[in-house]
């Protein structure tokens, strides 16, 4: 057996590099790997980077490159990733044949979204059993469930509930936190239609960005003008998080959403769509983890009353849940562990890395 000397590098694709839940996934993993060095952050090349979010990620990897996913370069990117032990994707995404074993990961809880890039994959792995599920059965039995976990200094707060309640002018009122993309797919506008159920007690407040913000300003001016905040996103969710009575999470499709993770942890309690995801998680913890309530939104209204009524010792559980469960560093330790031993001794087993030698 050969020592090898050079660290040992994972590269990743993702079909956008915006600030979604994915690509904090990825800054996650590459904050914490211990053992494995960040190398190559391939992305699809027909989506717009923000000017902060390239930033750190250039922070993270040795290289960003950009993907032509209707004619990519093959030879070039082969070239990229030939430092690499593997690669790991998800998404849609035509990926070149990198001569590396690729990761294929699922995210979702749509099998559509899920399926249609298993032909490439070597190795494959999920965010939750729910999306396990989401992929063709015959790839099922192998597939390793690494659940998400959260950054506690992003959900920490800095000037604390009374500060920041104060500055958005709220005095007593209840606040419902709508935060993450402004999609169609996360029916956020829901949110606004349920406030016409609730008490003018109740207000919303809106945190992200994308292709519905205009839409719902024009339809909170239309119903609550007065009882709706917006914001623009931040990589620091800790006061709005302080300041919120209730998070809501209005989406048809997650498997394992770090909104849910991130309301859990810092004790707010969370009103989401019904969705299998929860059936997965109150089964693993045996214990309500939500208010569920089913699209139409005077249900999502009556949840939101619900939850107000949770007490300090529910929010507490629901934070040591998190705490001992789902934290980046154990999330990074266990895609390290995987990587390492399954897929490093398995596919170059004539080859000891000196990283590795901190797992054994």
């Amino acid at each position: 057996m050969t020592i090898e000397s050079r660290p040992l590098r994972v590269s990743f694709y993702t079909p956008m590099l915006q600030m979604g839940g994915a690509e904090r996934w990825i800054f996650s993993l590459a904050r914490h790997f211990r053992c494995l060095q960040p190398d190559v952050l391939f992305y699809a090349n027909h989506f717009q980077i923000d000017d902060a979010t390239y930033a750190e990620a250039s922070s993270l990897f040795n290289r960003l490159e950009p993907i032509d996913v209707k004619s990519p370069d093959v030879e070039k990117h082969r070239d990229s990733a030939r430092a690499s032990a593997a690669v790991v994707m998800w998404g849609w995404a035509p990926f070149p044949d990198v001569n590396k074993p690729i990761i294929y990961v699922s995210h979702s809880a749509d099998a559509m979204r899920s399926d249609h890039n298993l032909e490439f994959a070597d190795f494959v792995a999920a965010v939750s059993l729910t999306a396990v599920d989401a992929l063709q059965e015959s790839r099922r039995d192998e597939c390793e469930v690494i659940y998400n976990g959260i950054e506690f200094d992003r959900i920490t707060p800095r000037f604390g509930r009374q500060a920041v309640r104060h500055a958005w002018n709220i005095g007593d009122k209840k606040l419902i936190l709508y935060f993450g993309r402004f999609h169609p797919v996360k029916q956020c506008k829901d949110v606004l239609s349920a406030l016409r159920y609730l008490p003018d007690e109740y207000v919303a407040m809106f945190v992200g960005e994308g292709h519905e913000s205009e839409s719902i300003v024009k339809k909170a001016e239309r119903i609550a003008p007065d009882r709706v905040l917006m914001c623009s996103s931040s990589a620091h969710v800790g006061d709005f998080l302080a300041g919120a009575d209730i998070v809501v999470l209005p989406s048809n499709s997650e498997a394992c959403p770090l909104v849910a993770l991130e309301a859990w942890g810092a004790g707010v309690p969370l009103v989401s769509n019904d969705l299998p995801y929860l059936d997965e998680f109150e089964r693993r913890h045996e214990t309500q983890m939500a208010e569920r309530y089913t699209d139409d939104p005077s249900e999502m209204a009556k949840a939101i009353t619900r939850a107000a009524r949770w007490n300090a010792e529910t929010r507490a559980a629901l934070r040591g849940i998190v705490w001992s469960n789902y934290t980046a560093s154990a999330m990074a330790a266990h895609w390290e562990r995987w990587i390492i031993e399954r897929i490093v001794w398995g596919v170059y087993h004539d080859r000891v890395y000196p990283a590795a030698k901190l797992l054994q």
